[in-house]
């Protein structure tokens, strides 16, 4: 049934409504308190433009590339990118705060983002979550990696072949933003030697990440480079790391570790030794197959004394556990409590039991009038 309809903005228009009676008239109702279709599409596109202006004058501010599209793309993709970058910084706030390891790779992924210059890109993007954009953002560099590579561009590499050669295979090291590749032809020596340095065959090629544990990239690209040249294969890695490649100076991976997860420590080491005794003696260590033994932070200085003398390296998130532990402790007043007095029995006292023994005699209490 149609109904002509008086709504709240002043306008009038028909609407045809279905239903029982009585909800088409209540539906009518509430029309009544609604401002039209047409002024409302108005209000909306209003509000765009106040928050396209915003945005627009925030990437100013901050140097932000000009959109690239037609003036409704531009409009839209501003305050999409706004949002955007709004939520991928307060990640990177947190992160740095809490002194997170990813902080770093999370600023490099605000930074290509920022270059994004297209609106349609914010636009196609405008759902996708940051581990669905970082996933882009990782293809990108990789696409980028793999063009310089086919071009011969990348004159930041050299070839080092060892005196005593086993192979003609060339291992080409390669490192990307959170992991190292080592590319080859299949080669026994090659395979042998990346495996013993922790790389994972992975997509067709070998990768290791790179995470806290790992160390520092150059020193696991020396560290596998040395090995290789060792076993007589030839290399292509970093020009700048090529003596420490030669003279095999790099810093040992640690295996021996005390990491922070749900607010509590767990000590780890490599299966290749055992600390499980020594870990268990630390109060109210507790063993979590598949993770570690497990200990709370207010331990601080048993952690630390174990850490100096077992030679344990420490997470930053299991150090800021720690600090925050022994702050907290500080930070809560000593009291100094007086030693209260014993009560002491009197002996020169009959005790009720003394007194009922002590003699045959009645009680004055108990006899008769």
């Amino acid at each position: 049934m149609k109904y002509e309809i008086e709504y709240a903005c002043g306008h009038t228009g028909t609407v045809q409504l279905f239903g029982k009676t009585a909800d088409r008239e209540r539906k009518v109702k509430w029309l009544e308190t609604q401002i039209c279709p047409a002024c409302e599409h108005a209000e909306i596109e209003k509000r765009r433009a106040e928050e396209a202006t915003a945005a627009k004058e925030k990437a100013e501010e901050f140097g932000l590339p000009e959109l690239e599209g037609t003036p409704k793309q531009v409009s839209w993709a501003l305050t999409i990118r706004d949002k955007i970058l709004n939520r991928e910084l307060d990640t990177l706030k947190i992160k740095q705060r809490r002194k997170d390891e990813d902080a770093e790779k999370q600023r490099q992924f605000i930074d290509w983002l920022c270059q994004q210059n297209q609106a349609r890109f914010w636009i196609d993007h405008r759902r996708h979550y940051s581990d669905e954009l970082q996933y882009f953002w990782n293809q990108d560099q990789q696409e980028k990696e793999a063009e310089k590579m086919l071009l011969g561009a990348d004159s930041d590499t050299e070839l080092i072949v060892p005196e005593e050669k086993s192979t003609s295979t060339i291992a080409h090291i390669i490192e990307h933003l959170d992991f190292i590749e080592v590319k080859s032809e299949k080669d026994d020596n090659v395979i042998s030697c990346v495996k013993k340095c922790g790389f994972k065959w992975r997509s067709g090629t070998w990768k290791l990440k790179i995470t806290e544990k790992m160390g520092t990239a150059d020193d696991r690209i020396v560290e596998v480079g040395n090995r290789l040249l060792s076993a007589g294969v030839p290399i292509e890695t970093k020009k700048s790391l090529k003596e420490k490649t030669i003279n095999g100076d790099f810093k040992v991976r640690s295996y021996k570790w005390v990491d922070a997860q749900d607010g509590k420590l767990y000590i780890t080491w490599h299966r290749d030794a055992s600390y499980y005794n020594e870990a268990k003696r630390l109060p109210g260590a507790k063993w979590v197959s598949g993770v570690g033994m497990m200990i709370k932070p207010e331990y601080f200085e048993e952690i630390n004394d174990f850490v100096n003398l077992y030679q344990f390296s420490v997470t930053k998130k299991a150090k800021t556990l720690l600090k925050d532990a022994e702050e907290k402790i500080k930070g809560v007043p000593r009291v100094s409590p007086a030693i209260a007095e014993e009560a002491t029995i009197d002996e020169s006292k009959p005790d009720l039991k003394d007194i009922l023994t002590s003699s045959r005699d009645v009680l004055d209490d108990l006899r008769d009038d």
